[in-house]
Parts: structure tokens; C-alpha cells; sequence
């Protein structure tokens, strides 16, 4: 992993108050892939993700966050544009996560386009994705279809999220 890519990671973690899960953390990152290609056109970091059976996986960001490879950072320098795409993507799944609603996380993840054209194991091919911008929409076709009927995967509409969000902040008020 270059440095602008842990220097991308680390500031994306600064946004969040609280320690996040490895799975959580990968997550994220991943849909800043995705934020990144579909707004600017290239990639968020240099990271290898494999389709994993709980959505897209990288090792290589698993063992850094866990071994706390991302304590000190700099964005002196960086790209401005993914730097933007690290303040939106903790804008957006903050909220969401604080409150308790990793699963919408990781459903979303799981049902892009990248992962769901991937086959289990390979690595997720971002390149050809450049220039497409619907990637990081939820997709759904026959054979998702299927699998979303299973009672043990559950999809959440924004609506639900934001409730799940107000009802959590609400204890505070």
C-alpha cells in the first residue's frame, strides 16, 4: 500500500470518533473506491479487493488497520479530489454507523456492480469501471433476486437508515 493511499485511509478513520471494526473499515474504503471512479474518474487507493462471501475483501488493509498502521497521517499534498471523496464517504456512513447500522453498510457493499461481476475469490477489476457512473448503485437482477428473498439478508432504503439514525440521536436529545 503507497503512502497517499494510507495517508487516504488515515483520514478517513479521523472523521469517525470511535473505534470501527476491520469489516466496517474495509467497507468504507471500498466505497471510496467506487466514489472516486464514479465522480473523478480514478481510484481511492491502490488496494487489491477480492470478492470475499461478505462483500469485497483486502488483506492487505485488514492486517495494516489491525497491526494500527494508520495512526499519523498527512494530507499536505494529496490529491483534493480523493480527499473529497474521504470527507463525503464519512459524511454519508457516519451517521449510519455511530448508529448502529453496519449491516446497510455491508449490504450496500455487497450489492454493487464491481463485487456482484466478480466471480467469489478474484480480484475486483476497478479499471474496468472507469468512466461508468452507476457503480456504486445498488443492483439487483434475477439472481439477487433470489438471494435477497433469504430472510437473513436485509436490504435497508435510506428512509430506514435515517430513522434508525434519528431514533439512536434521539436518546441524547
Amino acid at each position: 500500500m503507497n503512502r497517499q493511499s494510507k495517508d487516504l485511509i488515515a483520514y478517513l478513520l479521523s472523521k469517525f470518533e470511535i473505534t470501527l471494526e476491520p469489516i466496517v473499515v474495509i467497507k468504507l474504503v471500498y466505497l471510496g473506491e467506487l466514489e472516486a471512479i464514479e465522480k473523478y474518474g480514478k481510484r481511492f487507493t491502490d488496494l487489491k479487493f477480492i470478492h470475499y462471501k461478505h462483500g469485497p475483501y483486502a488483506n492487505e488493509l485488514h492486517n495494516a488497520y489491525e497491526n494500527r498502521r494508520f495512526s499519523s497521517f498527512s494530507i499536505d499534498g494529496k490529491d483534493a479530489d480523493l480527499i473529497a471523496v474521504a470527507e463525503a464517504i464519512a459524511e454519508k456512513w457516519k451517521p449510519v454507523i455511530i448508529g448502529g447500522g453496519i449491516q446497510g453498510l455491508i449490504n450496500k457493499a455487497y450489492h454493487t456492480l464491481p463485487l456482484q461481476e466478480t466471480s467469489y475469490n478474484d480480484e475486483i477489476d476497478f479499471e474496468k469501471y472507469i468512466g461508468n457512473k452507476y457503480i456504486s448503485k445498488i443492483v439487483i437482477d434475477k439472481k439477487l433476486s433470489k438471494r435477497l428473498s433469504n430472510p437473513n439478508i436485509r436490504l435497508y432504503t435510506k428512509k430506514e437508515l435515517q430513522g434508525g439514525v434519528d431514533e439512536f440521536l434521539g436518546q441524547f436529545n
